[in-house]
């Protein structure tokens, strides 16, 4: 299944107009100031990073000629999610042992998006890794 990058590029300006269109109606419903610094934030620098992505990738692969994917690149990717699903369990682990511990005062949502996150860069360094070993 290819990406076809054209459609992030729709869906990341479509994520920057819902992030600024959500000001007026986030103030007009009354919801807190804090969650809809949250909603712009998130919307619009994922939308602007969507689309920055999504348009670098398209053009690159476009003047090359190269498929988006193949089945070594396949392979890379469920590689590096497995590994970081793997390390991902054990630092939930860690983290829930020192929130139950007190050891860290971080509240549950907190240490979510910590999770979030770690996922995430975790995945990318295994990507990284697994393709600069070349040993699928």
């Amino acid at each position: 299944m290819e990406i076809d990058y054209r459609q992030l590029m729709v869906g990341g300006v479509l994520l920057l107009m819902l992030s600024v269109i959500s000001a007026p109606i986030t103030l007009a419903l009354g919801i807190p100031s804090i969650i809809f610094g949250i909603i712009f934030v998130v919307g619009f620098f994922g939308g602007m990073a969507l689309f920055i992505y999504s348009t670098i990738k398209y053009y690159k692969l476009k003047s090359k000629g190269l498929p988006l994917e193949d089945e070594r690149t396949k392979k890379i990717n469920y590689k590096a999610v497995y590994y970081s699903s793997f390390i991902t369990l054990l630092f939930v682990i860690f983290l829930f042992g020192l929130a139950q511990q007190k050891i860290i005062p971080f509240s549950n949502s907190t240490i979510i998006w910590i999770i979030i996150f770690q996922f995430g860069l975790t995945s990318l360094f295994f990507r990284w890794y697994i393709n600069k070993k070349s040993d699928v």
